[in-house]
């Protein structure tokens, strides 16, 4: 089960950009709005590289 980690680690990052989109939605201030949304942003960007890594990782034959 190498990589199990990997998957975790995206479930985690996921669900906390979910959270910071949520809490972004419902502040009044803009700041945290802002903050929240480059966090998710952050977040997608960050999942794509696990996945494309991931991808690199096979194709390489190891």
């Amino acid at each position: 089960m190498a990589g199990t980690g990997k998957w975790i680690l995206g479930g985690v990052i996921g669900a906390t950009a979910l959270y910071a989109l949520v809490v972004a939605s419902h502040t009044h201030s803009q700041g945290i709005y802002l903050a929240g949304l480059a966090y998710a942003g952050f977040a997608v960007l960050f999942i794509m590289g696990l996945i494309s890594r991931s991808y690199d990782k096979l194709d390489s034959g190891r």
